[in-house]
């Protein structure tokens, strides 16, 4: 079953009160102890400036975080019902909304010692998600964790292995695919022109850092719809599933196996292109 965490309500409730927006963040991050501890550790030394960010941004975007929360409420249980539906998974996770720091709309991670998903609503605001994209965004976060179950790790160890530009390609294409299953409908993603296909797989097999990468799986706020890593992501997960089956037992592979597979898959593909 999921849960949700709705701490915006507490969020608008401190910020109407508090004269200081500032103070009001503070008063609200103290509320939430766990999600503080969440926050400072995907901030890290950029927390007290990530903050003061954040503190102009919210009260800029409030409106559209409104129309957001109100949106990815009424999608939840929508959402339970067709992992149930069309997977057979009933996930039994936390979905927590919350005021973050803008640094993607959702996280899968672990609240109070459980699996949940992180859904920033300044994060969504800022990358201008709305209609489709927002139930879109809640139900790849989902399949993040289902991805991590399979596995059999917890999310944070499975965050660390996404910090392997390779990994992060495999990892985020399980997850479009599943959240494909999941809705019955593919998202619609810039296209992969041959060129970025080739100077993708090019990077990854030459193991160069994975900051270079964010941008192709990010959402492309001028054109609404995701950048072409997720394009890429998919097609290498349905070359996966022509050698190895269906997505559930590709989801069950160990990181090594994954590299070493993908590795493969990589180099045939440059091979054609050269």
């Amino acid at each position: 079953m999921i849960e949700v965490i709705d701490t915006y309500p507490k969020f608008k409730e401190l910020v109407g009160r508090r004269g200081d927006p500032l103070d009001a963040w503070v008063d609200y991050l103290s509320e939430y102890p766990e999600l503080l501890d969440v926050l400072k550790l995907i901030s890290g030394a950029s927390f007290t400036y990530l903050l003061a960010g954040a503190v102009s941004k919210s009260l800029e975007l409030i409106k559209v975080m409104d129309q957001i929360h109100d949106a990815l409420v009424s999608n939840v249980r929508s959402v339970e019902g067709k992992l149930l539906s069309n997977l057979g998974i009933d996930l039994d996770t936390y979905v927590v909304i919350y005021v973050g720091f803008g640094l993607g709309a959702v996280l899968p991670t672990k609240y109070l010692s459980k699996y949940a998903v992180l859904f920033d609503l300044l994060g969504a605001a800022e990358a201008g998600l709305k209609g489709d994209a927002i139930e879109e965004a809640l139900a790849h976060g989902l399949c993040h964790l289902i991805h991590s179950s399979l596995m059999g790790i917890d999310p944070l160890k499975y965050n660390r292995f996404r910090e392997d530009p390779l990994f992060l390609i495999y990892s985020e294409g399980f997850a479009t695919k599943c959240e494909c299953l999941v809705l019955n409908k593919k998202p619609t993603t810039l296209p992969l022109r041959i060129s970025e296909q080739y100077d993708i797989m090019k990077f990854v097999s030459s193991s160069l850092s994975r900051d270079s990468l964010l941008d192709a799986f990010s959402f492309s706020k001028e054109e609404g719809i995701r950048n072409h890593g997720y394009a890429l992501g998919l097609k290498l997960i349905e070359v996966l599933e022509s050698r190895l089956g269906n997505l559930l037992d590709i989801g069950k592979l160990g990181v090594s196996d994954v590299k070493e597979l993908i590795g493969k898959i990589f180099d045939e593909q440059i091979s054609k292109l050269d």
